[in-house]
């Protein structure tokens, strides 16, 4: 995988910035988009540079709640002078999971998102 230097990274609204130096959003969507395919996630809506990621079924997710496996990401890259930037942040609330559902979903993004200082 490529090596993007971040250079600058806050959280704001429930979402993560991330400001990578020197490259193209591009770039940087298309090393998001295999990191994601990694992970087991796919794109479900828009495009790689403004898209959700999920892994998971949703209707399975409604009818079993916490015991089905789903989580969905949106991921918002744009080209900032010479850098790209990156917003990643929830695709759902969590809520047909109940509370457990929504702690698995915090977690998941905490962990998504200190993988992003690999990319």
């Amino acid at each position: 995988m490529a090596q993007f230097k971040i250079i600058h990274f806050q959280e704001v609204n429930n979402k993560i910035q991330y400001v990578f130096e020197n490259c193209h959003a591009e770039q940087i969507a298309n090393a998001v988009g295999g990191f994601m395919h990694q992970q087991g996630y796919r794109l479900e809506e828009g495009n790689p540079m403004n898209g959700v990621y999920g892994i998971g079924n949703k209707v399975m997710r409604i009818l079993f709640g916490a015991f089905v496996k789903r989580f969905a990401f949106q991921v918002y890259i744009t080209q900032n002078g010479p850098n790209a930037q990156m917003e990643f942040g929830k695709g759902m609330s969590g809520f047909s999971g109940g509370v457990i559902g929504i702690a698995k979903l915090n977690t998941e993004f905490k962990r998504l998102a200190a993988l992003f200082h690999q990319l």
